[in-house]
């Protein structure tokens, strides 16, 4: 009668082992399950939002047909000035970039040779010349070429 009620209780830390085992073949389970049906995170790269099929810009300039053109989504400004009948003999193309994805609603401008305001090199340039720049008043620029001329 003692044998039978002497029954082996396992030791706490095979009750852990068998535990953790446990734990670990539901997870490779649950794993096995959803790699079938799962292909991770799918990225799609859009240059255009969704649902739009055309761009409408504006060439101006020296071209030999200015105006509104349609261009499709991923067209570049060299598209976009082709459209509008190519440039013209005397347009400055070296001061467009012609790479230039459009997008809707663009003003594309392309000067005339000569047309376009020559770069200004504001370490030399004289008060008026700063003057021309965006921003920059008759103070802002006599202080520009004070503190230029202080060795600032």
């Amino acid at each position: 009668m003692r044998a039978l009620l002497r029954l082996r209780v396992p030791s706490r830390q095979a009750a852990l082992q068998l535990a953790l085992a446990l734990a670990i073949v539901a997870a490779l389970g649950v794993l096995a399950l959803r790699s079938g049906s799962d292909r991770g995170i799918e990225i799609e790269a859009r240059d255009p939002r969704p649902g739009i099929d055309e761009l409408r810009v504006s060439v101006v300039g020296a071209v030999l047909q200015p105006g509104v053109v349609t261009t499709a989504p991923g067209d570049r400004v060299a598209d976009a000035i082709e459209q509008a009948g190519g440039a013209a003999p005397d347009a400055d193309l070296a001061a467009v970039n012609l790479a230039r994805r459009v997008a809707d609603e663009d003003q594309i401008f392309v000067p005339l040779i000569g047309e376009r305001e020559p770069l200004i090199d504001i370490n030399d340039a004289s008060a008026s010349e700063l003057e021309t720049l965006p921003g920059i008043g008759p103070v802002y620029a006599a202080a520009i070429v004070a503190e230029r001329e202080q060795g600032g």
